[in-house]
C-alpha cells in the first residue's frame, strides 16, 4: 500500500462492514433498498484503488482474475451456440461480485494484526446487533409460536448467516481484557445463538457444530477448554434425550421446523424431491448447461446453469476461501481458526441453499472481504 494509510484502512473497513450490514435493516429489505446502502462505500473503495494504488499481481489474486475470465469465454460461448442468455444467471452476478469484492479489500487493506482484526470484528459486530433488534422487533415482538411451520421472517436465511458470522467473530476476534468485558462478550455470544435458534435457518444453525468441531480437533486452545466443551456436549446430549420438553423443543420444534421425521422430504423442506429432478435436468445440458434455472444446491446449480466443465470454475472459485484456509492453517492464531469456520461453513451452507457462498446479496460477503485481508496478510 503506497497513499492509503494503513492506520486508518482498519478503521475504514469497519465502517465499509456495518454499511454493509446495516443493508439488511428490514425497512430497507422490504423497499429494496439494499444495494443503495451497501454499495456506495465499496464504489468508492474501488475508486481510491484506482487512483491511489500500485499493482502486483501475487498468484493466487491471478488465479482468481483467470477463473473469472475463463467464466466469461464460457458464458459468451454457450449464449452463442445455444442461443440461451448465460450472462444473467443467477450465480454469474454473485461470482463476479465476489472475486470484486477480494480485489477491493486486498488492494485496498495494509498487513492487518490481530488487533486490527478486533476492529473490524467490532463494525461487523455491532451492526449486526442493530439488524438483529430490528428484525426482533418488526417480525418477533407480537408475539412468536415455536410450534409453527411457518417462519416468521422471509429474509432468514441471509440475516442467520450474518448472525453466525458475528458468533464467529464474538468468539475468536474479540479479546476482553476485563472481567466485564468477558461478561459482554459471551453475553452477546448466548443472546445471538438464541435469536439464530428463533429464526430456524438450519443451515446457519449446523455452523455452530464447525465452530466446536474445529476448536476442538484443529486449533491449539488449552486442553482445559476443549475437555471443559466436550464434557458440556456429553452433559447436554445426556439431558437432550433425557428429557422430553427439551428434545421436543430443540429437535422438534427448531431442527425439523415441526415437520414429520418419517417423511424425510418434508424434514428437508423439499429438497430431496428437488434433487430428484436433477438427472432429468442434466441430461442434454451437461456440456454447456441449460441457462438461467434457480436450484436449491448451489453445487448442484452451477452444473444446471453453465454445465460441468463452466460450472466446475464456479465451484472451484467458491470453495477456494476454504481450500486457502485448510493450506494456510496456523492452529495458534485465533484469525486463521476464525477464517477457517468461516470458509467452512460458508461451503456446508451451499449445499442447502442455491446461491452460496457466493450470495446471494450481502449474505456471504464477509467471507470474501476476509479471504481478501487474509492474502494480503500473508503477502505483506
Amino acid at each position: 500500500m503506497t497513499n492509503i494509510s494503513e492506520k486508518s484502512t482498519k478503521i475504514q473497513i469497519a465502517v465499509l462492514c456495518f454499511a454493509t450490514n446495516i443493508s439488511q435493516l428490514p425497512i430497507l429489505v422490504e423497499r429494496g433498498l439494499t444495494t443503495i446502502v451497501a454499495m456506495p462505500l465499496w464504489v468508492v473503495a474501488l475508486l481510491l484503488i484506482v487512483f491511489k494504488n500500485r499493482y502486483k499481481l501475487k498468484k493466487e489474486i491471478f488465479f482468481l482474475l483467470v477463473m473469472a475470465v475463463l467464466f466469461l469465454i464460457g458464458q459468451c460461448l454457450a449464449t452463442i451456440i445455444n442461443g440461451n442468455d448465460y450472462l444473467i444467471t443467477s450465480l454469474s452476478y454473485p461470482f463476479y461480485l465476489s472475486i470484486f469484492m477480494v480485489l477491493v479489500i486486498y488492494f485496498y487493506s495494509g498487513k492487518m494484526t490481530e488487533k486490527d482484526f478486533g476492529i473490524i470484528a467490532a463494525g461487523y459486530i455491532s451492526s449486526t446487533a442493530i439488524v438483529a433488534f430490528a428484525v426482533y422487533f418488526t417480525y418477533f415482538r407480537g408475539g412468536f409460536d415455536w410450534n409453527s411451520i411457518q417462519y416468521v421472517y422471509s429474509s432468514k436465511n441471509s440475516v442467520s448467516q450474518i448472525i453466525f458470522t458475528a458468533i464467529t467473530l464474538l468468539i475468536f476476534c474479540i479479546r476482553p481484557t476485563r472481567k466485564y468485558q468477558r461478561v459482554f462478550k459471551y453475553a452477546g455470544v448466548l443472546l445471538f445463538t438464541v435469536f439464530l435458534l428463533a429464526l430456524r435457518s438450519r443451515a446457519s444453525i449446523l455452523g455452530l457444530l464447525i465452530i466446536i468441531i474445529i476448536v476442538v480437533f484443529f486449533s491449539r486452545a488449552d486442553w482445559k477448554i476443549k475437555a471443559l466443551i466436550m464434557l458440556v456436549i456429553v452433559g447436554f446430549a445426556i439431558a437432550l434425550f433425557s428429557n422430553d420438553s427439551l428434545y421436543n423443543f430443540l429437535v422438534n420444534n427448531i431442527l425439523l421446523g415441526n415437520r414429520d421425521i418419517k417423511n424425510l422430504d418434508e424434514v428437508s423442506s423439499g429438497r430431496l424431491d428437488i434433487l430428484s429432478t436433477f438427472p432429468s435436468l442434466i441430461e442434454g445440458n451437461g456440456l454447456l448447461g441449460a441457462g438461467n434455472r434457480y436450484y436449491e444446491c448451489f453445487y448442484l446449480a452451477a452444473f444446471l446453469q453453465h454445465g460441468y466443465i463452466f460450472g466446475s470454475i464456479l465451484i472451484i472459485v467458491a470453495i477456494y476461501p476454504a481450500i486457502w484456509a485448510v493450506r494456510h492453517l496456523r492452529m495458534d492464531e485465533s484469525v486463521n481458526i476464525m477464517f477457517l469456520v468461516l470458509a467452512v461453513s460458508y461451503c456446508v451452507n451451499g449445499i442447502f441453499e442455491g446461491v452460496a457462498p457466493l450470495g446471494p446479496g450481502v449474505k456471504c460477503y464477509f467471507v470474501w472481504l476476509m479471504l481478501g485481508l487474509m492474502l494480503k496478510r500473508e503477502h505483506s
